[in-house]
């Protein structure tokens, strides 16, 4: 089931999204809504384990994943974000 709703976005972000080289702005959108949801839940469920998120610790994380990442071939890049994507998707 879907439901059609009206947002208000900023200029840059409307600009985008309308210059057609994104096939299915509704799925783009949702699936963007939908990783911000599991990052949320994940900070949430982090805080009540304990462990307080700070945007330092974030951001050391980043580049460690971004090292990490740089040391990755591209097929098994693609299959890592697959999974992941199938995880926010609820698939897995």
């Amino acid at each position: 089931m879907t439901k059609k709703i009206a947002i208000s976005i900023p200029d840059d972000v409307a600009e985008r999204l309308a210059a057609g080289d994104i096939e299915n702005v509704s799925a783009y959108v949702t699936a963007a809504v939908r990783r911000q949801i599991v990052t949320e839940q994940l900070r949430k469920d982090l805080e009540r384990s304990g462990i307080h998120v700070t945007q330092e610790g974030v951001d050391r994380w980043r580049r460690l994943l971004a090292e990490r990442r740089a040391q990755m071939t591209p097929a098994r890049w693609r299959a890592a974000r697959e999974r992941l994507d199938r995880m926010v998707r609820g698939e897995e």
